[in-house]
């Protein structure tokens, strides 16, 4: 009678071991899928017209590198490059939400959009990354100034 309470005891420990792992495995990989502008933003906001140094971005761009500053972060003439959006709620389907923050867009606030991934932050988290990271906080893509030839 007692060998069958240990051998129970011992399968439910196994069970709640595995289970708990594969929670912990959900929340940090499965979880946080891409956080990518709905389709009718990506197509409709003007975002992706000017940069924040007020330059017209090309119509067909190309990737060119632009090296990463010597300090590991981004080139600052790639990050003045980045294309900057003011966030309003009726110009996209869905709550933006900052990942590196976690706190959602309001109104009137500036965020960043990422050319290559679409991936979009808020502006102050973003380049506060940028000193430091060259990639999307998200994806991990390379972030690179796109010109056209």
């Amino acid at each position: 009678m007692g060998n069958e309470w240990k051998a129970a005891f011992f399968a439910l420990l196994v069970f709640t071991t595995i289970a708990f792992i594969l929670f912990i495995y959900y929340i940090r990989h499965l979880r946080r899928g891409p956080q990518q502008l709905p389709v009718k933003a990506q197509a409709s906001a003007p975002i992706a017209a000017t940069t924040s140094a007020g330059n017209s971005l090309p119509a067909t761009p190309t990737v060119s590198h632009a090296g990463p500053a010597a300090s590991g972060g981004l080139d600052p003439s790639v990050l003045r490059w980045l294309p900057v959006f003011i966030y309003s709620s009726m110009a996209y389907t869905e709550c933006l939400e900052c990942t590196l923050c976690l706190k959602g867009f309001v109104g009137g606030e500036e965020g960043r959009l990422l050319p290559r991934c679409y991936h979009s932050f808020h502006k102050k988290c973003v380049d506060r990354w940028f000193h430091s990271h060259s990639t999307c906080p998200l994806c991990r893509s390379k972030v690179e100034a796109e010109v056209s030839e």
